[in-house]
C-alpha cells in the first residue's frame, strides 16, 4: 500500500498540467512500519513496528522521492522558484526530551 502511495506522489507531484496537489502521506505517523537502519518495512504488529524516528527517515525518503520526480519533470528549478512549492507539516512533537534527545542523537 505504501509503494502505491509513493508511486502515486510522484506522479501527482510531476504533473506540470496540475497547479495544486495536496498529498497527505501516512508518514509519520503510527504504525511505525519502517526500520530505517535496514531500509526494509517491518510489518504492522507491534512487537515488529520501527519507530517515530524510523517514520520521520521514511517520510525523508518519499520528499526526496517527489523532488526527484519534479526534477526530472523540470518542475523543481524552474523560474519563478515558488512555482513549484513544497510545503511539509509535522505531527505533534515527540513528547519528552529523553526521546527527542534520543532522536537527534539517532
Amino acid at each position: 500500500m505504501i509503494q502505491a502511495m509513493r508511486e502515486e506522489a510522484q506522479r501527482y507531484a510531476a504533473d506540470p498540467s496540475l497547479q495544486l496537489v495536496f498529498l497527505h502521506l501516512p508518514t509519520p505517523h503510527p504504525p511505525h512500519f519502517y526500520d530505517r537502519h535496514s531500509r526494509t518495512f517491518t510489518g504492522r504488529s507491534p512487537g515488529a513496528a520501527g519507530s517515530y524516528p524510523d517514520s520521520l527517515a521514511l517520510a525523508d525518503l518519499i520528499l526526496g522521492e517527489i523532488r526527484e520526480a519534479m526534477t526530472r519533470a523540470g518542475l523543481w528549478t524552474r523560474p519563478p522558484c515558488w512555482s513549484a512549492p513544497i510545503i511539509p507539516t509535522a505531527p505533534r512533537k515527540i513528547s519528552t526530551a529523553s526521546q527527542t534527545l534520543a532522536f537527534l542523537s539517532s
